[in-house]
């Protein structure tokens, strides 16, 4: 169960819309950014799309067939890595899409699933997990663009997942399991070092998220409602200071059939968007929704895109 669990909160016919190339463009929107996100569909159609910060100019970048998940974009934003199984129907790799000439380069081959990739801010080497040598929990690894140096930086005896880089590109902060527990750590980019930020016993600490300015880290948890015990966890989205300091809890709608997830930092720093996924009263299965928020929690509300949004990621600052 904690295996599909783990699976469903990485992944998530389709819309291709005409007319909108003008995100693809190398000097589209230094300011506001992009965001990166998992169309609706199952592990053999999930598509990747991108779209301004309010729901406009939808396009689809995939459309090959298999399915594409966990989005990260590279740091001047004309590259986007993630997975996808488009090789191998159930085993995901690693893959770089460039926006520029529509190009696609396979990174990584592994024997088993490569999910959650993460490009260093220097833009040489992409952190992801992978089960390559313990079959039985992730690690984190580390690999040149060409599929070179390949290096496992955790092989711990937790389960190590979801990294992302600090933007000064010296730390790694990635959610760990081991027991009950889920908590974010800190380690150095050559994995030494590792630091605990959260220690909460039996509670999900996840989908941690740099701020652009190094300062802050965005992650889901639910941390307030630990003695809660169920299949759907009820995070909310918090913050904390880069060193586990003031952390501060942004959302307060999670329910049963209400949960937060994945966080993602606006450029500037100045607001986090984040997926919604809700249980229908009635229609049964999930409903997966964009929402933003300023950074300090105010301005709440729901992003009008015309269809579900899963795993966002937004854009950093365009760069040449």
């Amino acid at each position: 169960m904690r295996n599909q669990w783990i699976l469903y909160l990485l992944f998530f016919p389709l819309l291709h819309c005409a007319g909108n190339t003008d995100l693809l463009d190398s000097d589209y929107s230094t300011a506001e950014g992009r965001i990166a996100f998992v169309g609706p569909g199952d592990f053999s159609s999930f598509k990747i799309f991108v779209m301004r910060p309010d729901g406009d100019g939808l396009m689809r970048l995939t459309s090959e067939k298999g399915g594409y998940t966990n989005p990260s974009w590279s740091p001047n934003a004309r590259r986007i890595v993630f997975t996808s199984n488009r090789d191998a129907l159930g085993n995901f790799d690693i893959y770089i899409f460039n926006l520029e000439d529509m190009g696609i380069q396979k990174v990584v081959n592994l024997p088993g699933p490569d999910l959650g990739p993460a490009w260093s801010p220097d833009g040489g080497k992409i952190a992801f997990q992978a089960k390559k040598d313990n079959r039985d929990r992730w690690d984190i690894y580390t690999v040149n663009l060409d599929g070179t140096g390949l290096q496992n930086l955790t092989n711990s005896p937790s389960s190590d997942e979801a990294p992302d880089w600090s933007p000064d590109g010296r730390r790694i902060a990635f959610q760990s399991r081991q027991g009950p527990n889920i908590d974010i750590l800190l380690m150095d980019s050559d994995g030494s070092n590792r630091v605990r930020l959260t220690d909460f016993n039996g509670v999900q600490n996840i989908h941690p998220a740099w701020s652009s300015d190094g300062t802050r880290i965005a992650f889901a948890s639910n941390r307030h409602q630990p003695q809660v015990r169920n299949q759907f966890p009820e995070c909310e989205i918090y913050t904390m200071n880069s060193d586990g300091t003031m952390v501060r809890r942004l959302t307060r709608g999670a329910s049963s059939t209400v949960a937060f997830f994945s966080p993602t930092w606006s450029p500037d720093s100045q607001r986090i968007a984040f997926e919604v996924r809700r249980i229908p009263e009635r229609q049964g299965g999930l409903e997966h929704r964009l929402m933003m928020m300023n950074a300090d929690g105010t301005d709440l509300h729901e992003v009008s895109v015309d269809m579900e949004v899963s795993a966002p990621r937004w854009s950093p600052r365009q760069t040449e």
